[in-house]
Order: C-alpha cells, then structure tokens, then sequence
C-alpha cells in the first residue's frame, strides 16, 4: 500500500514539476516560439502520458497488494484471450 501511495506522489510530483520546470521553459526559449499550438498541446500530452502511467502502475500495485490471486488471474486472462498472429 505504502508503494502504490509513492507511485502515485510521484505521478503528482512529475505533473506538477514537469509543468513548471520543463515544458515552460521549453517553450519560453525563443526557438520554441516556433511550434504552434498543436505542437505545445502534443508536449504537454506526451508528459501526461507518462504521469498517467504511474497511476495505472499504482492502482496494479495497490489490486496485487489488495488480493493478489484477482490480479494474476486478470493478468493471465487477458494474455491467454490476446489473439495470436
């Protein structure tokens, strides 16, 4: 539990610090002046994507810490329905 509460503090952690430090002074350089609109949402997206994964890495450590046989058994449910090529 302490884990899955560290996962998600550090998902906090890097929105927030990713924000200010990161993509704002990224796009306060001159050059970056250059991108257009899509182009600082598509940033801005790309660094939520990585926050977002450390809540879903937070939410599976706190479902194995929770009851582990209901995880392992969705985990291998879903890579046995996984179609094969």
């Amino acid at each position: 539990m302490l884990r899955a509460a560290l996962m998600v503090l550090t998902g906090i952690v890097h929105s927030w610090l990713g924000e200010r430090k990161v993509i704002a002074a990224m796009l306060r350089i001159t050059d970056a002046a250059l991108l257009s609109g899509v182009q600082q949402r598509f940033l801005r997206a790309c660094r939520h994507i990585s926050t977002v994964s450390w809540f879903v890495l937070a939410a599976t450590l706190l479902c194995q810490s929770l009851q582990p046989q209901a995880l392992r058994a969705a985990v291998l449910g879903i890579s046995m329905r996984w179609p094969s090529r």
